[in-house]
């Protein structure tokens, strides 16, 4: 898989990225785009890759998008969050001021775009953007293979821009702050690269929603890479909902690192794209660290939704907890691979790990792969996996009752992702999630496909 069409529009675009004039970013630009062009894109072969095939995507040569002007207005509206939120807006990739509405931040609680930072903050991109696992080996593993690693150095090559949170020491912001990302593609072929910072000081606490939508269609590519750094006795809800256009790629990676007492609390709906990944790494970087990573995956048509995490637990008196559930309908395929790893030392871990799928067609497929390496004694850990159909005797209950038949599936599969969703913690984030389950749920009456 050839990657070397991209090194002529690395060069031409390299002078206008964030940051341009810091040297040392431009440096770590520079080593990100050569391991990028010396791995090339990940293939089956790559174990983490194992069921997401890039054939597709490595076949088509994209270029940079535009500034993506048309459509916005009706777009925004479907994306984003109701008034009770700190909103800020990407579009193509680029932060538009105009369509963000921060209003009034809570003291310590700063939220800009990464270009911005770059020139008002360049000490916090120092301390935080270099640490990206996978420009050169992963650091916990010891794998010194880097490929798995090739899309956060395109990533890393390519940004222009995204959001950067910072949370100054015990500075707490009450309401979500809501970054949408909007795709607005002008033509055919285009990519939209993001990096994202969330970067949480001791005894600060926030919930941070990502929405990645479409205004458009034309078989674009979005490569979004989340960085996230909860220190000590920090608190971090973080939320996603990827909705992208079906004919669209979209490759998402949060990088966590979780400090003494920290929390970090995760759930991602994944419900658009032709091909969607969803990877989440974490390192339990402190004793009692909690960690709990949720997601549901919606597919349906030929979709194909991947979903891929790791969690280190390198400190004692870790507890974690993971649940992914999936609904696939036609021809759409789901996949998982989660993987805990406690390290030695890290004894008193408790760890759990669960996915659930639940199939509505012959046709659709389910791979799932939790995973558990122990190397510490006095531990309690444990994973699981179901793969099954709608419960034909709670749906025969309904249906007794006067629930026609499809309003009968639609309330047993809102109840089968519905604990997820509660566990998000704040009403208006709760309701925004549903709405967009609700909203696929409606799809699959009317008909719609992929």
């Amino acid at each position: 898989m050839s990657v070397e069409g991209y090194r002529e529009q690395f060069a031409a675009a390299r002078g206008d990225l964030a940051g341009a004039d810091l040297g040392w970013l431009a440096d770590l630009r520079g080593q990100a785009f050569d391991q990028f062009a010396r791995d090339g894109f990940p293939s089956i072969k790559v174990e983490e890759w194992k069921y997401a095939n890039l054939r597709p995507l490595a076949k088509t040569q994209y270029r940079p998008a535009g500034g993506g002007a048309a459509g916005l207005d009706a777009a925004l509206k479907l994306a984003a969050m109701p008034a009770d939120s700190h909103r800020i807006v990407f579009v193509n990739g680029r932060l538009r001021p105009d369509l963000s509405a921060l209003g009034d931040l809570p003291a310590g609680v700063t939220v800009t775009g990464l270009a911005a930072a770059a020139a008002d903050d360049p000490d916090l991109l120092r301390r935080c953007l270099p640490s990206a696992a996978g420009l050169t080996e992963d650091r916990l593993s010891g794998i010194r293979d880097p490929r798995p690693f090739a899309m956060v150095a395109m990533n890393t090559a390519f940004a222009g821009d995204g959001v950067v949170v910072h949370l100054a020491r015990d500075a707490s912001a009450e309401l979500p702050i809501h970054v949408v990302h909007l795709a607005a593609p002008e033509g055919a072929d285009e990519m939209i690269q993001v990096r994202n910072l969330i970067v949480a000081e001791e005894g600060s606490a926030a919930m941070i929603v990502e929405t990645y939508a479409a205004a458009g269609r034309g078989g674009y590519f979005t490569n979004a890479v989340t960085q996230v750094f909860a220190a000590k006795d920090a608190h971090i809800r973080h939320h996603r909902l990827q909705t992208e256009a079906f004919d669209a790629f979209h490759i998402a990676t949060t990088l966590a690192h979780l400090d003494e007492a920290a929390a970090y609390d995760s759930f991602v709906l994944s419900l658009g794209g032709a091909f969607a990944r969803n990877e989440i790494r974490v390192a339990l970087d402190g004793e009692h660290v909690h960690c709990r990573l949720n997601g549901a995956y919606l597919g349906r048509g030929k979709q194909h939704l991947d979903n891929w995490t790791r969690v280190d637990h390198l400190k004692p008196n870790g507890t974690f907890s993971e649940t992914y559930k999936s609904v696939l309908d036609d021809s759409a395929r789901g996949a998982f691979q989660g993987k805990i790893r406690v390290w030695p030392g890290a004894d008193k871990t408790n760890a759990t790990q669960l996915n659930k799928n639940l199939l509505l067609s012959a046709k659709a497929r389910a791979d799932s792969k939790p995973e558990l390496e122990i190397l510490a004694d006095d531990v309690r850990c444990a994973h699981g996996t179901t793969v099954g159909e709608i419960d034909e005797t709670a749906l025969f209950y309904l249906r007794a009752r006067g629930i026609d038949a499809a309003r009968a599936r639609d309330l047993l599969i809102a109840a089968f992702i519905g604990d997820l969703i509660d566990h998000i913690g704040y009403g208006t984030a709760q309701d925004y999630f549903r709405a967009a389950a609700t909203g696929w749920l409606d799809h699959l009456h009317d008909g719609a496909a992929a």
